[in-house]
């Protein structure tokens, strides 16, 4: 784990068969359109977690790890999984954070994100942390953990050429 600026970076985390499975189940269903003038995307749940989940657990102990907090990974492991599709010229392009006053929201202590595609620096479609003076281009099967609170907003850059998909 590379950790900047409490962002956990796992490069290779899901293995490249895995994430091409994954985009042609997004291609193949019929995807939630999100459409709002700071937010467009298409996006599924997953009913069946554990395709994805379980190869990253390690790498979830050992962010969470890093921490000892004791609730940190009881609260902050995930439950479900969001496929998202984001098409050239969009994106959720907004600077926001994950920990928000809803139910489950609220108690939220981290997010986690894989990129299940390569996009060039010439692609756009950067995860940018503007706070932190940082961002992530997007690499097939690079794990992102980070605080769900308001200290780490971030957006997604729009992919400019090519679609960008993400876990």
């Amino acid at each position: 784990m590379r950790l900047q600026n409490d962002i956990g970076i796992f490069e290779g985390a899901l293995p490249p068969t895995l994430c091409r499975d994954l985009v042609t189940v997004i291609d193949d269903l019929p995807l939630f359109e999100r459409n709002t003038t700071a937010v467009k995307d298409g996006y599924y749940f997953m009913t069946d977690t554990r395709t994805v989940l379980m190869p990253l657990k390690p790498f979830f102990d050992e962010y969470f790890k890093e921490y000892r907090h004791p609730n940190y990974a009881s609260q902050s492991y995930p439950i479900s999984v969001k496929l998202q599709k984001t098409l050239p010229g969009e994106g959720y392009i907004q600077r926001h954070w994950e920990q928000t006053p809803g139910p489950a929201e609220s108690s939220r202590y981290a997010v986690w994100m894989v990129y299940l595609n390569t996009l060039g620096h010439e692609q756009g479609g950067r995860t940018v942390f503007p706070r932190h003076k940082t961002s992530f281009q997007p690499t097939e099967g690079t794990l992102l953990i980070w605080p769900a609170a308001y200290t780490h907003p971030h957006y997604g850059e729009s992919p400019k050429l090519v679609n960008k998909y993400i876990a």
